[in-house]
């Protein structure tokens, strides 16, 4: 084969490129300290080196967000430390105050400290990392907590949160880390666990309870006129339902039962300040203005108990057109009122025209009554709360005491030994002794048998009969600035310390054959009806029922198998049975069905009725008449968590009020306070506890993903780096020979200046 000149130089020009391209990638390795940088340089190799690099990549991800982390859980930890110390130090002063005989001025040092105390907890609740609340849930940008500016002591019930001193503004979402492929950690407390003691997965319920204890599901259906009453024990404190409110008063029988195992029957704490529910107690109020007179009746029954819903309803009825929801009005008198303060506010509708109250109660035992108290020594804050008394000619006070057929009247209209102040109501009962007595004493047997205790400093006038006589008491007012009626709304809220939930009301009618049959479905006040003759097409089985009540769905469905009808009740044919479910409330059931043309037959279902504690109390419920609310007697235990901030408030107003250990008086007492402090403290170490542990994962994560990341590197290292040694003797011999090649190069084409002349 003729080799030509051409050939050879272009054999021997692709020949020092090859070079002098190896040369170049020589010269990158020994710069870099790296085999290759694109993936052309190895195709072979650059797939394990592209997985370590995405490798290390997510791991240092990782560490940055568990670093992140490992500081958040860090403050965290420190924020409880500090409630932990606050707690103690409030621990430390209540014992105190218990053990020791303190004045009232060393107590107020103490609520002081403890308002200060307070303070501090609010601040540590309302902490910030990195301009974000921690206790917050996913509100990072809102502080969790806020003071409740409708709180008063007299109305707090931990039951119930919304009467809470300090409300929780946030979500019940904990901040969540993914610590390993497919793990996650939840890494953040909320402020409602933590403060409030109310878990996540409660938080949201809609009947806004407070604290969780024991729960006991119903063993049965509701079943309305059961005989006896149903006893409930809250701590010290017990209430009965009476057997008469546990009778079928409607279409929702079961929420009805539910509302009064958490509100047991009340009895009103205003103007007769009725002590025991009996039967036959009545309260009456005689409401009277410009010579028209609107009569109010209460006697305890449903609809009309003695409680500030009760009053509401018979007020309301009253208007026109009827409204028993109405919080106000104006009668036909002329007179309007106003409960939604929980206090009976009545004013006149023209100005200056007096208003007349008239009261009769009747209690047994006798009722105490409360609030005769002078605030500025010239006139009464009023057995009946009276406002506005402006010693004027018209005004008056009446009160006839009658026991055994026997009235002893008081009277009081402003004059000389008649003031509207404790004087002048102590000289007018002295004035009723057998015999008159002067100087009155506070203390005393009227002419009818009635023993009356005047306390000046309760502000309560207590009446007794030893022989057991029921004493009945009419209070009449006239006061031509009109009158406010306060108290009817309990001094603290009716709650039993028990959460009621209702399950809705049920029925398995199977699957009914014959010629013919009827059914009717009725559901709060709603009814749907079926019926099958028999004939062809409707025949009487499974399939035929449910294509009739199929087409009653809105819109009509025949071939469904189930459905909600417009009344509310589900239905359900898929298993061959017909399975009716009423409404979520637990409204009552009400069938009537008749088959082969026989005399319907008509069953009402009830709801079930869950109930468990929502206090820190136990809760003993006993009767004859759990076996009709589907109950069985029991004890619940109360919540092992409370609301910190209560507790703190509460003990706060204890000191005050001078209250150690009546846990009926302001702010619940300190001995009761006490105890509640060291589930608060309970509460943070178990929190503590549980955020250490979580700590230690992080760690551990952070140790497992820093030992992995080195691994990952060392890989990627083998793989990618060069050995700079062989590299530099490579990149000498490669230089060698491109130059011995250039030589070469230039003695074979022995170029010189005239080739290119």
């Amino acid at each position: 084969m003729k080799v030509t000149n051409s050939s050879t130089y272009r054999q021997l020009l692709t020949n020092i490129n090859r070079n002098q391209k190896s040369l170049q990638n020589l010269y990158l390795q020994n710069s870099s300290g790296i085999k290759f940088n694109r993936a052309s340089d190895n195709p072979a190799a650059i797939l394990p080196v592209l997985s370590s690099r995405s490798q290390i990549t997510l791991n240092e991800r990782f560490l940055s967000t568990l670093g992140s982390s490992a500081d958040q859980m860090a403050s965290t930890d420190t924020s409880l430390g500090a409630m932990e110390n606050v707690l103690q130090r409030v621990k430390e002063i209540s014992v105190n105050t218990i053990n020791a005989s303190l004045s009232q001025k060393d107590l107020n040092v103490f609520a002081d400290e403890v308002g200060e105390l307070k303070k501090q907890m609010l601040d540590t609740a309302n902490a910030q990392v990195d301009g974000q609340y921690i206790f917050s849930g996913y509100s990072v940008t809102d502080a969790p907590f806020v003071a409740n500016p409708d709180y008063e002591d007299s109305r707090y019930d931990e039951g119930d949160r919304s009467t809470w001193p300090i409300i929780y503004k946030g979500d019940n979402n904990r901040a969540s880390l993914e610590v390993a492929e497919g793990e996650y950690l939840d890494i953040s407390i909320t402020g409602n666990e933590l403060f409030s003691g109310i878990e996540n997965s409660n938080w949201e319920s809609p009947n806004q309870p407070g604290l969780k204890g024991d729960s006991l599901p119903s063993s049965g259906p509701v079943n309305p006129g059961k005989p006896g009453d149903i006893l409930i024990k809250t701590g010290e404190k017990e209430s009965t339902i009476p057997q008469s409110f546990l009778t079928d008063t409607g279409d929702n029988y079961a929420a009805k039962l539910a509302s009064l195992l958490e509100n047991p029957p009340q009895k009103l704490t205003g103007l007769d300040g009725l002590q025991n529910y009996r039967t036959g107690d009545s309260y009456k109020l005689d409401i009277t203005s410009a010579g028209s007179t609107i009569p109010i009746e209460l006697n305890g029954t449903p609809g009309q108990e003695f409680s500030l819903a009760g009053l509401q309803a018979e007020l309301g009825n009253k208007l026109t057109p009827p409204d028993p929801n109405a919080t106000s009005g104006t009668l036909a008198n002329g007179v309007q009122y106003d409960l939604s303060t929980g206090e009976l506010l009545l004013t006149s509708e023209t100005p200056g025209t007096a208003i007349e109250l008239s009261e009769t109660v009747t209690d047994d035992p006798s009722p105490v009554i409360s609030g005769f108290i002078s605030t500025d020594g010239s006139k009464v804050e009023g057995l009946d709360k009276l406002s506005g008394l402006n010693l004027g000619d018209a005004d008056t006070y009446q009160l006839e005491i009658e026991s055994g057929e026997e009235t002893v009247s008081i009277y009081l209209d402003g004059s000389a030994d008649k003031e509207f102040t404790l004087a002048g109501l102590q000289t007018a009962l002295g004035k009723q002794l057998s015999p008159a007595v002067n100087p009155p004493p506070k203390t005393g047997t009227l002419q009818n048998g009635v023993t009356y205790t005047l306390d000046d400093i309760s502000g309560e006038l207590t009446f007794a009969n030893s022989s057991g006589k029921a004493i009945n008491l009419s209070e009449k007012v006239t006061d031509q600035v009109s009158p406010a009626i306060k108290g009817f709304g309990e001094t603290r809220k009716p709650n039993s310390g028990l959460n009621a939930t209702v399950v809705a009301a049920s029925a398995d009618l199977g699957s009914p054959s014959g010629t013919a049959y009827a059914l009717d479905i009725t559901s709060g006040g709603k009814a749907v009806s079926i019926g099958l003759d028999g004939t062809p097409g409707q025949e009487v089985n499974i399939a035929n029922i449910s294509m009739a009540l199929g087409k009653q769905l809105s819109p009509a469905d025949a071939t469904a198998t189930s459905g909600t009808l417009s009344n509310g009740v589900s239905y359900d044919t898929s298993s061959g049975k017909l399975v009716l479910t009423g409404t979520e409330n637990g409204a009552d059931l009400d069938l009537s069905t008749s088959l082969n043309g026989a005399p319907a037959t008509t069953k009402s279902h009830y709801g079930r009725v869950d109930i468990a504690t929502d206090s820190n109390k136990k809760v003993a419920i006993s009767g004859e008449g759990l076996n009709g609310a589907g109950l069985k007697e029991t004890e619940l235990k109360g919540s092992v968590t409370t609301d910190i901030f209560g507790v703190l408030t509460r003990l706060e107003e204890s000191l005050r009020a001078g209250n150690i250990d009546d846990p009926d008086g302001p702010g619940g007492g300190v001995q009761e306070n006490l105890g509640k402090i060291d589930l608060a403290a309970e509460q943070n170490r178990r929190k503590r506890s549980q955020l250490g542990v979580k700590a230690s994962r992080i760690a551990q994560s952070t140790d497992q993903r820093e030992g992995f990341l080195i691994d990952v590197k060392s890989t990627l290292s083998r793989y990618e780096d060069a050995d700079m040694i062989k590299t530099l003797n490579d990149l000498m011999l490669q230089s060698t020979a491109l130059e011995a090649a250039l030589s070469v190069s230039g003695k074979i084409s022995k170029l010189s200046i005239l080739n290119y002349l």
